[in-house]
């Protein structure tokens, strides 16, 4: 009775890290297909939360400053972003690299950039080059047009530049103003600049400003306009903020608070530091003689090749002090952004009305409660079942999705017409049926808690409260078992709920997530299934509490049974870390207190760099253990092959030390499964020295595959016992992409199955990849994945 309420119309979104269906970034990926690539960081980001986005340019590395000043400043902003927030805000610099568009630059990516013989081939883009730029494989860098239009596309809210382009002199017959003005009047976020460039016409600037109802305040103790080098232009700006924290109240109010329809930029103007105030007068003096030169020699006719002209020859008017002001004003303007962003993030984790633009969901904090548990009565259909091979701990949930009707108004304290969705959610549920869909469904078996309705009578038997209803009647007809779900006898422990309101275009106004009972599950009722089922894998989420997380990994590594962790979000990763810092390294040759991890990149990161700061690397145990490994020459040799293949841009493995701290990670985890977005998949581990002979000595190895995805894989071996090998799985090829949801579940779920079948490491791979890919031509969190044999 309960199928017709299951209309998965929208991806399933177990958490408040995972509403990846209904936002500005899913939709983004949906319409760009591969040609758009968002960084792991960024990503989490947005969708979590947890974090504030900067968008920086790259038109400014490109065409606006000299090498290696271009790059130095790039990533200097970064730092300063980060640095001001305390890391509370992620920089998103923006890109168009061989076609596609980038949405946060690694730092190999940046000095690519950045290198004179590329940025000289390198296109500007505004919102006019991007069919040119995609269509022809260019490198580019973004414009404030171009940058304010991509990071709109995602859902990021902030923008930092130097100065934004406007009104040219003479624009009167020349017709040159800036795309930059036009974005401003589309695209609504805020925009933190040192005002317009000095070159420009700023009276006219600010009048077409005003004309496209852009709403212009300076920064400061005034609302006098600054004219990039120099505090004070003439001009005036309608208004002025005194801190970047008045600055973000006046964002959230235009981004969140008003209806949809009056959303608008809000463009803030920021002085250049007090200390260049003298040296911007005489910078200005230069900049007038190069505009008149421009007249002269007829550049001020060439359109886009007006400004970085004009730059270049204030530079050299300058003997380089307008790149040093430059480079000081837009680091002012990052500082100042990465507060305002800080500022923004706090008022919308405040929960004050929602925006079209937002993924946020206002977290909840677990309340563990004491509570009385009571599992389903016995039914000899269960008692016959066999032994599960593959158990599953961790959430399970049923998300709500209520949505406006098209052409409707303001939805804030009112009844809309709309559509009410029911669809299954959480992280060990979706790995639970991916992993069911690929073995014998009788051999996975998920362990969570859900609700149950109050009774009548004492003596009456429990049964689930009404989502858990639904949650057990949607598994059944998926074919999975339901007898390891816990009924939760606590009145308020009800089953765990996510609900999301979304607007008629698909984003989200608010959401609530009720999720205290995925916290419920005890160390008893863990070690007693484990003990009881005896499994080949034991997969989890990071939901279930840290002291329970402990105890799962100590009891299936002395009873030898392998376990697969998801990490499920960068908070919740943490709870592994109290495991690891009890259980010293164990040697190559004996098991390792994890058996397979599944992070991404930032994940990978994350880790190494919290127990770097606890001092593990340090050890005798960790020092043992590497050089057990006896690691040579080949190995990094290899690696850098690896790296260096130009299919894949895997240059990452060795720029931001990811093999490095992959290796760093192997005393405790015996295999790493690294889930890498637009980059495929890199595994790393131990593996059965037999079984790999055949792959010769230590290099780089081609393994080629009958999948019907076509994949290969790329292998360095260390062949000394035990055998070390780092595979590269590239990314999967799609012509479509229905939603990215459920891939990184379904991943996880194709992985256990592939274990729990005692597969060879590639075919383990190929499973997971299948299942990722019928995930992301799915609507549903798990897509039709067919049985492999």
């Amino acid at each position: 009775m309960y199928r017709s309420l299951l209309r998965r119309a929208r991806p399933a979104a177990s958490s408040p890290s995972q509403v990846r269906g209904i936002s500005r970034l899913a939709t983004a990926r949906k319409e760009w297909g591969n040609k758009l690539v968002v960084s792991e960081e960024v990503e989490h980001a947005l969708e979590s939360g947890s974090k504030g986005t900067i968008a920086l340019e790259t038109a400014i590395v490109t065409h606006g400053m000299p090498y290696p000043a271009n790059l130095d400043t790039a990533l200097s902003l970064e730092k300063i972003i980060r640095e001001t927030s305390s890391n509370n805000v992620v920089p998103a610099t923006i890109a168009l690299l061989q076609g596609r568009v980038h949405i946060g630059l690694t730092r190999g990516e940046m000095e690519r950039l950045a290198d004179p013989e590329v940025s000289k081939k390198s296109i500007k883009v505004s919102r006019r080059d991007l069919a040119f730029g995609v269509s022809n494989r260019l490198d580019g860098g973004t414009t404030v047009a171009g940058t304010m239009l991509l990071s709109h596309q995602v859902g990021i809210e902030t923008f930092v530049t130097g100065g934004i382009g406007g009104v040219h002199r003479g624009a009167q017959s020349s017709m040159d103003i800036s795309a930059d003005l036009q974005e401003l009047s589309k695209t609504p976020m805020g925009v933190v600049c040192a005002g317009a460039k000095s070159i420009l016409d700023l009276g006219l600037t600010l009048e077409v400003l005003v004309s496209f109802n852009v709403n212009v305040s300076t920064i400061g103790e005034s609302n006098d306009f600054p004219a990039f080098y120099t505090r004070v232009s003439g001009f005036k700006s309608p208004y002025f903020v005194r801190t970047p924290e008045e600055a973000a109240r006046l964002l959230h109010t235009s981004l969140h608070v008003l209806p949809p329809s009056l959303r608008a930029a809000q463009l803030f103007a920021t002085p250049i530091p007090a200390e260049y105030e003298a040296q911007g007068a005489k910078i200005q003096k230069a900049v007038e003689q190069a505009v008149r030169e421009s007249v002269e020699q007829g550049v001020d006719k060439k359109g886009k090749e007006v400004t970085p002209w004009l730059l270049k020859r204030v530079g050299e008017l300058t003997q380089g002090k307008a790149l040093e002001s430059n480079i000081a004003l837009i680091e002012n303007n990052a500082r100042v952004g990465a507060k305002l962003a800080q500022e923004l993030l706090r008022l919308k984790s405040s929960g004050i009305a929602g925006s079209s633009s937002s993924t946020f969901v206002a977290p909840v904090i677990p309340s563990l409660k004491r509570t009385e548990t009571i599992k389903p009565p016995k039914r000899t259909d269960v008692e016959s079942l066999p032994r599960p091979k593959v158990l599953v701990f961790g959430s399970a949930a049923i998300d709500v999705t209520a949505q406006a009707r098209p052409s409707t108004g303001s939805i804030l304290h009112t009844t809309v017409p709309g559509a009410v969705q029911f669809t299954p959610g959480g992280v060990g549920r979706n790995i639970a049926e991916c992993a069911s869909r690929l073995s014998d469904p009788n051999e996975v078996l998920l362990i969570s808690a859900i609700g149950t309705r109050p009774q009548s009578h004492s003596e009456a038997p429990p049964t689930a409260d009404t989502f858990g209803t639904i949650l057990e009647s949607e598994m059944g007809i998926s074919g999975m078992r339901t007898d390891g779900l816990i009924r939760r006898l606590d009145a308020s422990a009800n089953t765990a709920v996510c609900n999301l309101i979304l607007s008629h275009d698909g984003g989200l106004i608010a959401g609530i997530a009720d999720m205290d009972i995925a916290e419920s599950i005890t160390v008893e009722e863990v070690t007693e299934a484990i003990e009881r089922y005896q499994p080949e894998i034991v997969g989890f989420d990071a939901n279930i509490r840290e002291e329970v997380l402990s105890a799962l990994l100590v009891t299936c590594q002395r009873k030898g049974i392998q376990t697969m962790f998801d990490p499920t979000s960068l908070p919740k990763m943490e709870r592994m870390i109290s495991a690891l810092r009890t259980n010293l390294p164990a040697p190559p040759s004996e098991s390792r207190l994890l058996s397979h991890f599944s992070p991404n990149l930032l994940e990978v990161k994350e880790l190494y760099g919290k127990l770097q700061q606890l001092g593990l690397f340090e050890t005798e145990e960790w020092f043992a253990y590497i050089a057990e490994l006896r690691l040579s020459a080949n190995w990094r040799n290899g690696i850098e092959r690896l790296s260096n293949i130009k299919e894949h841009d895997l240059g990452w493995l060795v720029n931001a030390g990811v093999a490095q701290m992959m290796v760093s990670l192997l005393p405790w985890v015996e295999n790493l499964w690294v889930k890498c977005g637009q980059d495929g998949l890199i595994h790393l581990g131990i593996v059965d020295a037999a079984r790999e002979a055949s792959r010769g000595q230590a290099g780089v190895r081609r393994v080629e595959h009958d999948s019907p995805n076509d994949f290969k894989d790329f292998a360095i071996g260390q062949m000394e016992k035990p055998v070390l090998r780092l595979s590269h799985f590239p990314p999967i090829k799609l012509d479509r992409m229905v939603s990215s949801t459920g891939a990184g579940d379904s991943l996880v779920g194709g992985l256990i199955a592939g274990l729990g079948r005692s597969l060879p490491i590639d075919q383990v791979a190929r499973q997971g990849m299948d299942a990722a890919r019928a995930s992301l031509l799915s609507d549903q969190a798990v897509g039709d994945v067919k049985r492999l044999e």
